[in-house]
Formats: structure tokens, C-alpha cells, sequence
């Protein structure tokens, strides 16, 4: 083992370049192409580039949007808690953002949406819809346009469905 070192040592040194100098630009050269890797993974994520053929399934926005979905379900919950309803389909969103008739002046309400419209991640509104005894949370998707089938949809049952 000794003897193959000495004359590899031997031979870089015979063409100028010591070992330690072979090892260090070795090191350096994986290091470049580990973080032009990352670099790349991570366009890609951010981005949406990889959305077709990477498994995110369309990416951070497809992600973020069905989180906020989600969120916006316990958001609801919330609301039929305080105010002893759902909204009706034709208050939409819109009833998270406004005071509740049904409370009244002397009761006290928090907003549970800071702005209005709801908007998915590619800055289309997104919809509420009350069915038989679910209510659905829907985002266009990609494309910006319902009835497709990349939209992304969010259903929840509910129990009371009573509205204001």
C-alpha cells in the first residue's frame, strides 16, 4: 500500500502537480457540481418548471394553494362556530371578511380574512360552493379557468347548513 502511494506520488510530482494540490482541486470540483445541482432543483421547484414531470404534482403553487384551501375549511369551521351557520353560497368568502349580521352591534368580531378577494397561487379568485350537505373550495388552477381538469378542489361535510 505504501509502495503504490510513493509512486503516485511520484508521478504527479513528475508532471508538476503534487498531490495535495490534485486532491484539493478534486474537492473543489465535486463541490462546484454539487451546488450547481441544488441550484438547479431549486429553480426548478420555485419556479415550476418540473411541474409536468417532477412528482410535486405542479409545483410550490399547487402546494401553496391547497394549504390555503385548507386553511380556509378551518376558517369556516371558525365562522359556523361563531355565528351558528355556514355562509350561504351567495356570501361566499366574502362572509369571512365582513361582520355577520347575525351578531349584532354589541358583539365582538375579528375578521378572519385580511383581504378579499381569496385568491390562489396564480392570482385567480378562488370559489365557494354549497352542495347537499358538503361545501367545496375550488382553485382554476393553471390554466385560470373552472370546469377543467387541472382545478384543484377542496371539499368538506358539514353538519349545519343553516345560513343567516
Amino acid at each position: 500500500m505504501e509502495i503504490g502511494r510513493k509512486n503516485l506520488e511520484i508521478n504527479f510530482e513528475c508532471r508538476g502537480i503534487g498531490v495535495d494540490r490534485m486532491k484539493r482541486r478534486l474537492v473543489r470540483g465535486i463541490k462546484v457540481v454539487l451546488w450547481i445541482g441544488v441550484a438547479v432543483t431549486l429553480f426548478g421547484v420555485f419556479v415550476g418548471g418540473f411541474h409536468r414531470g417532477f412528482p410535486m404534482k405542479g409545483g410550490a403553487r399547487v402546494q401553496s394553494t391547497m394549504i390555503q384551501l385548507q386553511t380556509l375549511e378551518m376558517k369556516l369551521k371558525f365562522y359556523q362556530q361563531n355565528t351558528g351557520a355556514y355562509p350561504m353560497e351567495y356570501q361566499g368568502l366574502r362572509a369571512l371578511y365582513e361582520r355577520p349580521v347575525v351578531l349584532g352591534d354589541d358583539s365582538e368580531w375579528v375578521p378572519l380574512l385580511m383581504r378579499f378577494p381569496v385568491v390562489d397561487g396564480w392570482g385567480k379568485e378562488i370559489r365557494y360552493e354549497v352542495l347537499e350537505d358538503q361545501l367545496a373550495l375550488s382553485s382554476a388552477g393553471p390554466d385560470g379557468k373552472f370546469e377543467t381538469l387541472d382545478d384543484l378542489q377542496h371539499q368538506f361535510s358539514v353538519r349545519n347548513m343553516v345560513g343567516p
